[in-house]
């Protein structure tokens, strides 16, 4: 029976059913696993991963990204000055992740992470919705929000905001 299975599916015109060569069984599996990385996964920071499931909640919400150009400005007598164009300066980002005991993230150690990237200067990578943003990035600055504790002092509810910087490959 799997073999017919298989000798169909690798009839269909889809460059993707002629790739996958398998029992339906496992052919579910490789498709249940897809919708759950498309429905799930809002993106990524490094390895921080930005999710909404049944489990977990991590979201992130202000992305604002700035763009600067430097230009030297030469003064004229009796006119308006002239712009030169020097550079193009390094993009800076920022945002604020909302971490909750109450979906899933336990914001201390993920405050815990963010701090140690930032400390030792990681390199990161930001993807939201499959698309690259910028290069690579430093976090350059975090701010952590502490907002509610249980009565034994543990941490709930939290949010970091984070400023990146862009890292320029030498």
């Amino acid at each position: 029976m799997a073999k017919k299975q298989a000798a169909v599916l690798k009839t269909v015109k889809s460059t993707q059913a002629k790739r996958v060569v398998g029992t339906l069984q496992n052919i579910r599996k490789i498709e249940k696993k897809k919708t759950e990385q498309k429905a799930g996964k809002i993106g990524t920071l490094g390895d921080i991963v930005f999710t909404v499931s049944e489990k977990t909640i991590q979201t992130f919400d202000g992305l604002k990204i700035e763009s600067k150009t430097n230009y030297a400005k030469h003064t004229r007598h009796n006119k308006k000055p002239l712009l030169e164009f020097q550079y193009n300066d390094t993009d800076a980002a920022s945002f604020t992740i909302y971490l909750s005991a109450f979906l899933g993230v336990n914001p201390r150690k993920m405050q815990d992470k963010i701090d140690k990237y930032r400390k030792k200067g990681k390199i990161l990578t930001l993807v939201i919705g499959g698309k690259k943003y910028g290069t690579k990035w430093v976090i350059t600055q975090h701010s952590k929000d502490y907002e509610k504790f249980d009565n034994k002092g543990n941490l709930l509810i939290a949010k970091s905001s984070i400023s990146l910087q862009e890292y320029p490959e030498r």
